[in-house]
């Protein structure tokens, strides 16, 4: 994140009402109790229970899920999600993503995550996927009501509006990517699980720690079912565009002495 999240104060609960919030040690339920820490988003304190942060245009009613502590979590949908950075309670300027309706800090991106987004955006801009599909780097979602991750990369199926009208959507994907280095522990117990049950039907992982790219195909309710790892000097192609074989050592940067 490039800039410190506002503080939050336990003041917050004002006569008695919980008003929304993200804490850093809450979880949304029970399964999030399983999640490597990942720090949450903090909200600012401007609220009283007469005068709520959230606008009118905010859905009026919200999900709670009992957590794993035995106490309720306030989840926020994407609806929410836009309205807070409409009003400017999540700035512009911070890397955030809407996770199961938790405000998400994304890490931030180390040399080679962004030499490897630059290595695949250079892949696959070639004249073999005109008019078949579109690059998307780095830009949000929809997953589902309460999810909006931001992949690093994702092909999607070609749109003539180029997506102007609406998010894409789990069925636009083509292929799937996450660079991950820091945050692969993340990646693989939050992110791939919630790729998975969104039906997303190719993810690949490029795992910057052990220098090597994971491709996740057959998404079901428990994951996906098919996994195959490829090495330097392997070579690979997504499932929906077979003809797009790229060599894995063009995908993966090489290590310097830059690399920290």
């Amino acid at each position: 994140m490039k800039v410190p999240a506002v503080p939050w104060h336990h003041s917050a609960i004002a006569n008695g009402s919980h008003m929304p919030c993200v804490k850093n040690q809450a979880v949304a339920t029970p399964q999030a109790a399983q999640r490597p820490g990942w720090p949450r988003r903090r909200l600012p304190l401007f609220a009283t229970a007469s005068r709520p942060w959230y606008d009118s245009e905010m859905i009026a009613t919200r999900t709670e899920v009992a957590s794993a502590t035995g106490r309720a979590r306030r989840l926020f949908t994407r609806e929410d999600y836009h309205a807070m950075g409409r009003m400017g309670v999540l700035r512009p300027d911070e890397r955030l993503e809407l996770i199961e309706g938790e405000i998400i800090v994304m890490s931030p991106a180390g040399i080679r995550h962004s030499s490897c987004v630059l290595r695949l955006n250079e892949a696959f801009n070639t004249e073999r996927l005109a008019g078949r599909a579109l690059v998307h780097v780095q830009n949000s979602m929809a997953a589902s009501n309460i999810s909006e991750p931001e992949p690093d990369v994702m092909l999607l199926a070609y749109r003539e509006d180029r997506y102007a009208s609406r998010r894409p959507q789990p069925e636009d994907i083509l292929l799937l990517i996450e660079v991950s280095d820091s945050s692969l522990k993340y990646d693989h117990e939050t992110k791939l699980p919630l790729y998975a049950e969104s039906g997303i039907r190719e993810v690949w992982i490029v795992d910057l720690q052990h220098d090597e790219i994971e491709s996740h195909r057959e998404p079901g309710p428990k994951g996906y079912r098919s996994v195959h790892r490829s090495l330097p000097g392997d070579s690979l192609a997504p499932t929906a565009l077979p003809d797009l074989e790229l060599q894995a050592t063009r995908i993966l940067p090489p290590r310097t002495s830059a690399d920290r």
